[in-house]
């Protein structure tokens, strides 16, 4: 060691010791940097812990990719915002059924809310509030509704409480709205933690969560309240398709597409998964928190559909453009899906009580948990048909046949009258919901109510469970279908058809004519004539799969279904027959159909799910020829099947105006149109997302 003159030893040992010191961090810089960092994408998880002692609490844990390792508490949740990447973001979370439903359903509801505030709000921001300030006649009809649901919410809030002591039903419509509650708390959370200025009115978490009941609202203040407001309903422009398909190797598949409509400020999109063990009600016995659960036990006292993966919107319980694939205990797996129906006999709202009746989220997501095969969602879903005019479609997957060898023994024709009140009732006691798939299936249902609910809240006196009248009606006889390839390898009571008119429900097991024709298409006219009739609508002016004799039309129909084997051939289907506001040259509008989700399942098992975020285009399609599309739209557009028919050649045209667009939507082009869209990528042109989720 060399001694600095005129320094003493101790302080030439101090300096080499700095020295020594600074090459060491220099060389661990190094390595560090040569270290590969950890990669996230973008995946924040949290937890909500609860005590009776000290209520709820969060923690936020950051990015994570180990996903299996967040801790779980009440309920765990993470959340990934791909929007301007790839259209949508994601939610996932996850309840244990050792806790209360009441503490799961407030806790999902923080959590949510927590995580997708920013979202929350720049929906809220897009829709509510733009709408809501837009002119004076909107106001006016912002400030009726805020009021209007605002007084429905406290009434049957209260009607649940009350009768969801005794009634199942009932009992999930609460747990809707602990959950709501939770999610403006945990909104309210989110921007507090941020350190935002961002505040959203209670009410209007209120009317988010109703978006589809004021389109018939709209409709009922049009008619009755403020003729000449100048305020126009949205048209029903959503599109359905079922194929069923049979491959050389013998398995047999279902191929199932469906797009919503809706405004373009609405595209901020987000797919969802909620497993949420809800029990059928608050006196059922669970668990002790220290103790594991008994799987059987847990079976007999958790409702069927705790596992419901829907495509959403922030801030909203329920789907709203109403694709929904629910499975849970007894390895149950439906999926539904609905789309909006035109009604043209307005008349029909006068018999409904907007105070009292149960708006469209609550009731889907009540028969999405309790609904374990197409009867019995249609049976909890008929509880209360006032808004949310809609026509649904529910597949029971569990009725595929695996072996096209098995022979399928067909159901039954049921009698023309009621059997017996058991026969007719909605389960509300634990026992019932057990042993009701044991029950032969109806195969109609007709339920009919001029009052859906007691004038007064008084409690029953007896646990007696309360009986809801159906009226059945025998369907005609049909010869058997023979010839058909696909027919052993779909069960009875694989699909049910549902149609709803303000205080009409018809809903009906039509497995055997699906199964004949080998498809299923709408695009919200009603399928069944009764609804057909009620509904003041036009008997030729319904789907061609059900009253369109056109020969030229069923032939075309046949030719383009033919094609339909995969999922990119129904998609350009999809894509070819899909409706542009944008470019509807007479009115133009930001307004169309809005996504596309594609799911098909095959009798083995194999299951596939793909969903599409943006309004439709057709990148492919020749634009000299429009050929092709018109094809497609002459035989789903109902106002084209009420024309005479002809022999001449049907026009390349479609509709006036209208086009399928051949480019993506870009906001940054020059719009005849002015829409709030904070948060929107500029260019839709996103390729499709399939959905991984973490936890079972």
């Amino acid at each position: 060691m060399l001694k600095v003159v005129g320094a003493s030893w101790h302080k030439t040992r101090i300096g080499s010791y700095i020295l020594i010191g600074a090459l060491m961090l220099a060389v661990a810089a190094f390595f560090l940097a040569e270290m590969e960092r950890p990669s996230y994408n973008g995946t924040y998880c949290a937890t909500t812990y609860w005590a009776r002692n000290s209520g709820y609490r969060l923690e936020f844990w950051g990015q994570r990719n180990d996903l299996d390792q967040v801790p779980k508490g009440v309920v765990r949740a993470c959340f990934r915002d791909s929007i301007l990447t790839n259209g949508w973001s994601q939610l996932e979370l996850e309840s244990q059924s050792s806790y209360t439903d009441t503490v799961q359903a407030y806790a999902a509801g923080i959590m949510e809310g927590a995580l997708t505030w920013n979202n929350i709000y720049m929906h809220w921001s897009n829709t509510i509030d733009a709408v809501c300030s837009k002119d004076e006649e909107s106001e006016e009809f912002c400030d009726w509704l805020r009021g209007l649901i605002t007084t429905n919410v406290d009434t049957v809030k209260k009607m649940a409480d009350m009768k969801g002591k005794h009634d199942y039903y009932w009992y999930q419509i609460a747990l809707f709205y602990d959950q709501l509650d939770g999610l403006e708390i945990g909104f309210r959370k989110g921007v507090k933690r941020s350190r935002m200025d961002y505040e959203i009115p209670k009410q209007d978490f209120l009317l988010m969560n109703a978006a589809v009941d004021i389109r018939d609202l709209k409709i009922y203040y049009t008619n009755f309240l403020m003729e000449n407001s100048g305020l126009k309903p949205e048209p029903a422009k959503g599109m359905m398709l079922l194929k069923l398909t049979k491959q050389p190797n013998g398995l047999s598949k279902i191929l199932l597409g469906h797009t919503s409509d809706g405004s373009y400020s609405s595209m901020l999109r987000m797919v969802k998964k909620y497993t949420l063990r809800y029990h059928f009600g608050s006196d059922v016995s669970r668990p002790a928190l220290a103790k594991a659960a008994d799987d059987a036990d847990e079976d007999r006292t958790v409702v069927p559909g705790t596992n419901i993966v829907f495509t959403g919107y922030p801030g909203v319980l329920a789907s709203l453009d109403d694709f929904y694939v629910i499975n849970g205990r007894r390895e149950h797996r439906l999926v539904a899906a609905g789309v909006k129906m035109e009604n043209e006999h307005v008349n029909l709202w006068r018999k409904i009580d907007l105070v009292r009746s149960v708006s469209l989220a609550p009731r889907v997501m009540a028969a999405n948990r309790l609904g374990h095969n197409g009867r019995s969602w249609a049976r909890y879903f008929a509880r209360n048909p006032s808004t949310g005019v809609k026509q649904w479609l529910v597949i029971d997957m569990t009725r595929f046949v695996v072996s096209n060898t098995t022979d399928v023994e067909p159901p039954s024709t049921p009698p023309s009258m009621d059997r017996s009140e058991e026969e007719n009732e909605i389960p509300t006691t634990l026992e019932q919901d057990l042993t009701d798939s044991e029950h032969q299936q109806q195969r109609i249902v007709t339920k009919r109510m001029d009052d859906y609910v007691d004038d007064d809240f008084k409690e029953l006196q007896s646990s007696a469970p309360r009986l809801v009248r159906m009226v059945t009606v025998r369907k005609q006889d049909e010869p058997a279908v023979t010839g058909v390839p696909v027919a052993n390898s779909f069960g009875p009571g694989m699909f049910w058809v549902i149609d709803q008119l303000p205080g009409r429900l018809h809903a009906e097991d039509i497995t055997e004519k699906i199964v004949s024709d080998g498809f299923w298409l709408t695009n919200g006219v009603p399928y069944f004539k009764e609804a057909l009739d009620i509904g003041q609508a036009n008997a030729n002016a319904t789907t061609i799969s059900t009253n369109a004799s056109s020969t030229n039309s069923t032939a075309t129909m046949e030719k383009i279904l033919q094609n339909i084997t995969d999922l990119e051939t129904l998609s350009k289907f999809f894509r070819q027959s899909a409706y542009r506001g944008d470019l509807d040259q007479e009115e133009p509008a930001a307004f169309g159909n809005i996504d596309l989700k594609l799911y098909t399942e095959a009798s083995d098992g194999a299951v596939h799910f793909r969903a599409y975020s943006g309004p439709l285009y057709d990148p492919v399609r020749n634009t000299g020829s429009t050929t092709g599309q018109a094809a497609k739209r002459s035989i789903i557009k109902a106002e084209q099947l009420q024309q005479p028919q002809s022999t001449e050649p049907k026009s390349i045209s479609t509709e006036p105006g209208t086009s399928v667009g051949s480019h993506p939507f870009d906001w940054g082009r020059e719009l005849p149109f002015e829409v709030r869209h904070q948060g929107h990528p500029d260019v839709w042109d996103f390729e499709h997302i399939t959905p991984e989720w973490a936890w079972i």
